[in-house]
This record gives C-alpha cells, structure tokens and sequence, in this order.
C-alpha cells in the first residue's frame, strides 16, 4: 500500500506511464488530455482566428463558439 500511495501523491515519470497505461486501456470516445482544463485550452485556441486581435474580438468569436456548441 505503500508504493501505492506514492505512486498517486508524487508527479514522477513513473506515475506518466501508469496514467499512459491506464488510458490505453479504458474507452475513452477520443478525449485523450489527463485533464479538462487542457481541452478547455484546445477549444478556445481553435475558435480564435488569430493570436493577434483585439478584445473584442475575442468575446465575440468566443460568443458565437458558446452558441454554436
């Protein structure tokens, strides 16, 4: 129980490969990312045009994804 314990309080490479193993083996319907703020980061660089815009732009484009979804 112990190694168990660590495994799940340490961020090491060793806990990446559980985790890797672990979704590999779970249907997961294409959502891969160990976390939802990732896919919430993928959505949004999706519906901006650019990475140069003004404010206002990007509510309105941000807006109409909301809508849309």
């Amino acid at each position: 129980m112990t190694s168990w314990n660590g495994l799940c309080t340490s961020s090491s490479e060793d806990q990446e490969k559980f985790v890797d193993a672990w979704v590999g083996k779970l249907l997961h319907f294409g959502c891969v990312t160990k976390s939802r703020a990732e896919s919430s980061n993928i959505f949004v660089k999706k519906i901006l045009s650019s990475s140069v815009s003004d404010l206002l732009a990007v509510f309105q484009e941000n807006h109409l994804a909301i809508e849309h979804q």
